[in-house]
């Protein structure tokens, strides 16, 4: 993190901003353990034709197994490589609380500013969560301060232990200052939306 205080402050606002946007993108986690109605002894979903087929995740501490950019307009990502040596995912969250019950769970991230669980129902083995705001958390000293962050977080249930989904992360507001800065910098905030393909497993 002290490379960042090397950094001049036009060029480090770029790369944090990028980094902190995608720590939203990783919001899921938290199910009661054990596996449930529409599951096997492996632990894999079954097919069934029935009405009153079931999904149960595992309930508790899970964590981020792998992620992928999916979309970045802005070009976050090589701003942070060329300035910083760092990656996004490094300031992804590691792991996530799932609290679960049939056909939905609860998911928050761990240390990571987000202010409670989302929802995410599941129907047909896909979820949709409700949208998460997250206040950004400090990288450095006095930085950043008062960015919001909007993640949409959807996807699919692999089996009781693992989901794969879609973050999408919007920027609705930023610190007028920092925004003055980016836009010194050729950025517009409200057009660096990105989107991160991610996979959790249970740690239980």
């Amino acid at each position: 993190m002290n490379t960042h205080r090397l950094l001049p402050i036009s060029l480090a606002l770029v790369p944090l901003t990028l980094l902190l946007a995608c720590q939203p993108a990783v919001e899921v986690t938290t199910t009661p353990p054990g596996g449930g109605p529409g599951t096997d002894d492996s632990a894999s979903l079954v097919a069934d034709d029935s009405d009153d087929s079931t999904v149960m995740l595992a309930s508790g501490t899970w964590s981020l197994d792998d992620g992928e950019v999916i979309s970045d307009p802005c070009g976050w990502n090589g701003v942070l490589a060329e300035y910083v040596s760092l990656s996004i995912f490094d300031f992804l969250p590691e792991t996530f609380d799932v609290e679960a019950e049939e056909d939905t769970f609860r998911i928050k991230a761990n240390d990571y500013g987000a202010k409670d669980y989302i929802e995410c129902p599941i129907e047909d083995g896909e979820f949709v969560c409700s949208m998460q705001t997250v206040a950004a958390q400090q990288l450095v000293s006095g930085w950043p301060t008062y960015w919001t962050y909007e993640i949409d977080f959807r996807g699919s249930v692999i089996d009781d232990e693992t989901l794969v989904g879609r973050a999408s992360v919007e920027f609705p507001e930023v610190n007028p200052g920092d925004d003055y800065s980016l836009l010194l910098n050729g950025v517009d905030h409200e057009d660096c939306g990105q989107v991160y393909e991610l996979t959790l497993v249970t740690q239980n």
